[in-house]
């Protein structure tokens, strides 16, 4: 006998994954920060997203310039 078979697909909206990072560092502010001299920190990391399609975009959140 032949029969109607249905599938139903939900989708689902996967949140971007980080991977790959480095140089992951925590910063130790002096008491007097106005008279730290930090060197630049750099890094790498790699985001995948399983939806296709999705536009991955990214930002950096602060100032690059220090302010007395």
């Amino acid at each position: 006998a032949v029969q109607d078979v249905t599938f139903t697909i939900t989708g689902a909206n996967d949140a971007p994954v980080l991977t790959d990072t480095t140089n992951p560092t925590a910063i130790v502010e002096a008491a007097d920060a106005s008279a730290q001299n930090l060197a630049p920190i750099t890094g790498s990391f790699a985001v995948s997203d399983l939806d296709i399609g999705d536009t991955l975009t990214a930002s950096v959140v602060g100032s690059p310039v220090v302010q007395l």
